[in-house]
């Protein structure tokens, strides 16, 4: 596997109630709402769920005791909390679900906390490998609480130094109510305390993370950078939402990162990373001996695959339609040829199962006119005009359209290595509801808000 380096911060911990600090660097000033990690940590233990083999389960206890790290979270009394962490692989082996749960053992109410983590991400062999990759929204939710909306973030090589594509789904009731594309943070270091030394008087520093900014913008990482004037992107205040409260965001459409390289000795251009943030209205009250859940999903597949999207997941199909239009685009990052199929209803299509459907129906053939690796997705405008398939469509029910898209491959000697591939390889599925019946919740309320079904 060619993710040799795929790190992560630890759990922080933040207060809505916490003072701003305030950091200044080349005339600009940043406002952070501090977040701290674990100063100690006991009682660890890590093991194997004694039911399922495959689940493996990690609890400690983790301490703030530091009166540095709680003055500045606006705290007198230490912060203990009981983590259970659990990571176990879906059914289908396709998705790793990282879910943690945090138990307040402080006796104080914590109310106000919330957490946020810091994923660095890397592609490629240990020391010549690419810590800018672009972060990219990825498909939009089918259902959840992000319905209608990307459910994540995923990121995937522009070349084939690192042929795969990295997936995280924050589409679940425990998921991050907060999470964006950024670079990565190196963190905030304030001199707290003077010690002498044998060789004089040395300061002693805090760490305190810095992705969470009154503006929404951090500058302690490279503040001059030209691409980034404001600063890199981070979350306004403990309730800001990031690139997850973009109303606008769309299916493959870069978030950070350019994926440029590196020609001087300093750190990348886009070093990107993700973080992600439960709020404080998410966790809600946090008193002593309440628990509160967190989870996210991820996955890895190979970048060389085709990727399909449609521009919309909902379709409503008149019984007049003379034809049904299904817009999307498929991408390739090596293959110049791809065929997206769509079916109707039927056993779900899987990307496992697709390759064995048979009479497999096409809605576009995609065909690239530059050698790879290619860059842009092909867009089509997915017209079904099938005569049986209409006949479904337009008999007013309810009913899924799958897409898929298979590639050709090339191993000939007009493809550039290494681009080269010897078996077809098959994409994400969209599923494209049609007629799907709305729900609408209405709540009756009088002239001063309260709600009518109170008074009966």
């Amino acid at each position: 596997m060619d993710f040799a380096t795929f790190s992560a911060y630890g759990l922080g911990i933040g207060f809505a109630q916490a003072p701003w600090l305030t950091w200044s660097v080349s005339g600009k000033t940043d406002q952070y709402s501090p977040i701290i990690q674990f100063d100690d940590i006991k009682h660890i233990h890590m093991y194997r769920d004694a039911n399922t083999s495959s689940i493996l389960r990690l609890d400690y206890d983790g301490y703030v005791t530091n009166p540095y790290y709680l003055q500045y979270l606006g705290l007198t009394g230490a912060i203990v909390l009981h983590v259970q962490n659990t990571l176990q692989p879906s059914r289908d082996g396709r998705q790793m679900a990282m879910a943690e749960r945090v138990t307040n053992i402080s006796g104080q109410d914590l109310t106000g906390i919330y957490f946020g983590r810091q994923l660095d991400t890397y592609l490629g062999p240990r020391d010549a490998g690419l810590d800018n990759v672009p972060l990219y929204f990825s498909a939009i939710a089918q259902d959840g609480p992000r319905e209608g909306k990307p459910q994540g973030i995923y990121f995937r090589s522009p070349t084939l130094d690192s042929p795969y594509t990295m997936q995280f789904n924050f589409n679940s009731g425990n998921g991050p109510d907060s999470w964006s594309g950024t670079h990565y943070l190196s963190g905030y270091y304030p001199d707290v305390a003077q010690i002498n030394a044998g060789s004089g008087v040395i300061s002693v520093a805090a760490k305190v993370n810095d992705y969470v900014t009154k503006t929404g913008y951090t500058l302690l990482d490279q503040p001059d950078n030209a691409d980034h004037p404001n600063g890199y992107p981070v979350f306004a205040g403990p309730e800001g939402k990031g690139d997850a409260g973009d109303a606008n965001a769309k299916p493959d459409q870069p978030i950070f990162g350019s994926g440029s390289s590196n020609t001087g000795n300093g750190p990348p251009p886009d070093d990107s990373a993700i973080i992600m943030k439960w709020s404080p209205s998410q966790v809600g009250s946090f008193k002593d001996g309440d628990s509160f859940d967190m989870s996210f999903n991820s996955s890895i597949n190979m970048g060389t695959a085709p990727v399909v999207r449609a521009d919309d997941t909902y379709l409503h199909v008149p019984t007049t339609a003379t034809t049904v239009a299904i817009p999307g685009g498929v991408f390739d990052l090596n293959s110049n040829r791809a065929a997206v199929y769509y079916q109707i209803d039927g056993t779900p299509v899987t990307t496992a199962n697709a390759g064995d459907i048979a009479n497999k129906k096409t809605l576009y053939n995609a065909q690239y006119t530059t050698d790879p690796p290619h860059s842009d997705y092909l867009n089509f405008a997915g017209q079904i005009t099938n005569t049986a398939d209409l006949k479904i469509l337009t008999d007013g029910k309810a009913h899924t359209v799958y897409l898929y898209a298979i590639d050709t491959p090339d191993s000939t000697s007009t493809v550039p290595d290494p681009y080269k591939q010897d078996i077809a390889l098959t994409s994400n599925v969209v599923q494209v509801a049609v007629n799907k019946p709305a729900q609408v919740d209405i709540n009756l309320v009088d002239e001063n808000g309260a709600a009518l079904a109170d008074r009966w």
